[in-house]
């Protein structure tokens, strides 16, 4: 198969397939009106968000100059990854026994998105450097391990709200491989001569990878408007503070307000009525 046309029924299929798990925890609010209503806030979300992230891309190919064939052997590679992954999978009978509530509540919301417990490593760390965050490791096989890790101490400070937020948010970046695709791409970066130091303050790296954080607050909440709306006064708290910070802490990450106000913008569809037809 060509190559562009494998990587793009790969991408075809990877998006067929998530939003596949959304549609089966749609919220039953009234399921008669809005069960529709919110499958279609879910996939427009999905379609708008994945444009963003492609036009982010290409603006990356861009701004670096990178070769077709460069750029295609490399998302190839990923896009074989990809799908060779199980990450996804029946784990009803293999959800391994809990340690904790919080634990309990974390493989409850795997079983939302049909995530094999046996393929995400989780780890319990402590300290203030820590507070969440999704990793993806490949070995020379090409088979990919799954790390999120966790300071329950942390999280526990907050809401049960915030707490799933913030959860379903770094599950987002597993299930979209944003780590995958970022090692990937860096790594093709400096292969290619440009160092990190060079790389990681320009204009289409740091689009790309804000628009991953937007991408991951939004899909973690779209099916619930009570944990969008905590997360959005979270954010909003933290942009009393947070929003004043050097520049350069903006690199990776959107600043809290612009999250907040993403959110708000969520929540108003949340809130919509579905335009019901008449004869």
């Amino acid at each position: 198969m060509d190559r562009k046309l494998f990587a793009f029924v790969t991408g075809i299929i990877m998006a067929s397939c998530i939003f596949a798990i959304f549609a089966t925890f749609i919220p039953d609010q009234n399921p008669e009106q809005f069960s529709v209503h919110s499958e279609k806030i879910i996939q427009q979300l999905m379609n708008e968000q994945d444009a963003l992230h492609n036009k982010n891309l290409l603006a990356i190919k861009d701004e670096f100059k990178i070769s077709d064939s460069d750029w295609n052997a490399t998302f190839d590679y990923i896009n074989m990854i990809k799908a060779n992954d199980n990450l996804i999978g029946d784990c009803g009978s293999d959800m391994p026994k809990a340690e904790s509530s919080f634990v309990q509540n974390l493989y409850c919301i795997m079983s939302d998105y049909r995530i094999n417990p046996s393929r995400l490593v989780v780890k319990n760390l402590k300290g203030p450097e820590y507070k969440a965050q999704a990793f993806q490791h490949v070995d020379e096989a090409g088979n990919i391990t799954h790390i999120l890790e966790l300071n329950s101490e942390w999280l526990e400070n907050f809401s049960p709200e915030i707490q799933e937020g913030m959860l379903r948010h770094e599950i987002m970046h597993i299930l979209n491989y944003d780590c995958l695709e970022d090692n990937y791409l860096m790594g093709m970066l400096e292969t290619l001569g440009y160092h990190e130091k060079e790389y990681a303050h320009k204009k289409s790296i740091i689009n790309y990878r804000r628009q991953r954080e937007i991408r991951a607050d939004l899909l973690a909440c779209c099916n619930s408007f009570e944990i969008a709306d905590a997360l959005r006064s979270y954010y909003e708290a933290c942009a009393l503070e947070s929003d004043h910070y050097l520049p350069q802490t903006w690199d990776t990450h959107p600043k809290d307000s612009q999250r907040a106000q993403k959110l708000a913008g969520l929540i108003a569809h949340l809130q919509a009525k579905p335009t019901i037809a008449t004869a």
